[in-house]
């Protein structure tokens, strides 16, 4: 059964459609139920004249919302191995770092693992590139390295750096402390801070040190 629903391209392998909460329910996956966009992975699809069409058992469903935003994003094994590197620089699927990242993120408690996806959906909404795994759990924001993300299961949050030093940005609910030179790092840890989180980021895009 093939499905089709409106979209516009963020970045390569990666989507911003239409989907209604109740169709998003329909595809196959457990997804979490957090957040205001929906996130889905696709093992493949066709795009053309701002539309998605896929097959229904190539899409997977990690996030139900409560609007009818989505992120899609292609998922690594939609990619051959082997193909390298494109001439800029950038990975020959730019959307298997974010998707690295999901994945990665599965194994934090589901709270905080939707809080994650949810950051990082908007993130690539305003700003798109990808996640490029760094250390075992450690990723960076591609082609700008404005800010990286350490997945801490133990801890059960995710470590964040970003750019500037932590006076550049104002009162804030997090305890934002110096990391490398330059650099402020905080701790997202509940659903209810990825606003706060957001605006940090967002702020960290605009400096350079």
């Amino acid at each position: 059964m093939q499905v089709t629903f409106d979209a516009k391209r963020l970045g390569e392998g990666v989507w911003e459609a239409r989907l209604r909460p109740a169709d998003v329910l329909r595809l196959p996956g457990s997804p979490a139920r957090n957040g205001s966009r929906s996130i889905l992975t696709a093992d493949a699809v066709e795009f053309d004249n701002g539309r998605i069409h896929a097959n229904i058992d190539q899409l997977r469903a990690l996030v139900v919302g409560g609007s009818e935003q989505a992120i899609v994003v292609l998922s690594r094994s939609a990619h051959p191995s082997g193909q390298g590197e494109r001439d800029d620089g950038a990975p020959s699927s730019q959307s298997s770092g974010d998707q690295e990242f999901l994945e990665e993120i599965s194994s934090l408690p589901k709270a905080i693992a939707s809080a994650a996806q949810n950051l990082l959906s908007r993130i690539r909404q305003k700003e798109p590139g990808w996640m490029k795994r760094g250390g075992r759990r450690n990723f960076s924001n591609q082609p700008d390295n404005f800010w990286y993300a350490v997945v801490q299961p133990r801890s059960e949050n995710i470590s964040i750096t970003v750019r500037g030093r932590p006076e550049q940005f104002g009162p804030t609910s997090f305890n934002l402390k110096n990391d490398r030179p330059g650099y402020t790092r905080f701790y997202l840890s509940h659903p209810s801070e990825v606003d706060e989180a957001f605006r940090i980021i967002s702020a960290s895009r605009r400096r350079k040190s």
